[in-house]
């Protein structure tokens, strides 16, 4: 859910996005799973974003250097899309007015 705090690990650097379509972004095992179609479990990584399109790899590498990867930290979930398994994170907790908004957005119950 929504606002929901997740003790995380960054992944290896070779799967950060930082010249992404939407605007740099890096990832994080979360300890998600989803179950596809068939039953099988899916793994859900926690994508975090790092500033807008116009933001810049120079200052993306810089704030995604505050998260080391292999080092525990604790994310909280700012959008959850069940329907495409996507789970967006961020590492200050939301303001519950504001969660209760997304939660609304990303038609997650909660």
């Amino acid at each position: 859910r929504v606002g929901d705090r997740l003790r995380s690990v960054r992944l290896d650097k070779k799967y950060d996005l930082l010249s992404g379509r939407t605007g740099p972004k890096i990832f994080f095992d979360c300890g998600v799973c989803r179950t596809d179609a068939d039953g099988r479990a899916q793994i859900v990584h926690g994508m975090m974003r790092l500033g807008g399109r116009d933001g810049g790899i120079s200052r993306a590498k810089k704030i995604a250097r505050l998260f080391m990867p292999g080092r525990e930290l604790d994310l909280y979930v700012t959008a959850a899309r069940v329907a495409e398994g996507a789970l967006e994170v961020s590492s200050s907790a939301p303001p519950a007015a504001a969660a209760k908004k997304r939660r609304r957005a990303s038609g997650v119950a909660g």
